[in-house]
């Protein structure tokens, strides 16, 4: 379990989801949006754009028209009720798109985790 607690892919998708919340709650200073971003931006390269991802992590209590959210998902669904307009945050939907597509375990978690099946074979086989 600690190795895939430990994992890169793990800790971006948390740091990702954690940042999310809490900027769409109202709950990040600037400081953290800019050590939270920066390190989101630099796991992803050219894929975000870091001063639009920005401006849209400093809009998301408008955007959830301050209403709290819980989870990514409450995001998603405010980011969809915006229509057209989502345009203007497209490198937040960019980073919505990227989080829920991220892949958050390794081949090598999902052996580790079998190997107890793989120990007692006898009894995975009676299933």
């Amino acid at each position: 379990i600690t190795q895939r607690l430990q994992q890169p892919a793990l800790k971006i998708y948390t740091t990702i989801d954690s940042s999310l919340v809490a900027a769409a709650n109202g709950q990040l200073s600037a400081d953290e949006i800019t050590d939270n971003l920066t390190t989101i931006c630099q796991h992803f390269k050219d894929d975000l754009d870091y001063r639009k991802l920005r401006q849209s992590f400093e809009d998301l209590p408008v955007i959830m028209d301050n209403e709290p959210a819980s989870c990514v998902q409450d995001i998603v669904d405010k980011v969809v009720e915006l229509g057209p307009a989502k345009r203007l945050h497209a490198q937040l939907v960019r980073l919505l798109t990227l989080y829920r597509v991220m892949p958050v375990t390794s081949a090598t978690a999902e052996r580790n985790f079998s190997i107890p099946c793989d120990e007692s074979r006898h009894i995975c086989d009676q299933r």
